[in-house]
């Protein structure tokens, strides 16, 4: 199983553990991106089923995914652009 990551823009990567991963500005979340257009806990990615998803949790500033808004939990597929916040871009890989 080759496991997924996120790409951060600057071309860090994050590798995606567990079944759970949080996203936000606050330091005790999995993935911590510290911009001010981030809510202290933003978004949730979850492994279900053999497939990651993505939720936002009720941001300020919203969560998209390829443009559009994140409302409910969203399978992921390998490219997919992900914003958090209208200034985090991200990559999903899951190749």
């Amino acid at each position: 199983m080759v496991e997924a990551r996120l790409v951060i823009g600057d071309g860090k990567e994050f590798l995606l553990r567990g079944n759970e991963v949080i996203v936000g500005r606050e330091p005790t979340n999995d993935l911590m991106l510290a911009d001010p257009h981030l809510s202290r806990h933003h978004a949730r990615l979850d492994f279900v089923d053999g497939v990651w998803t993505l939720d936002d949790m009720g941001s300020t500033m919203g969560t998209t995914l390829n443009g559009e808004p994140v409302r409910t939990p969203t399978a992921l597929k390998h490219g997919d652009v992900i914003v958090f916040g209208r200034t985090v871009e991200v990559r999903f890989v899951n190749e």
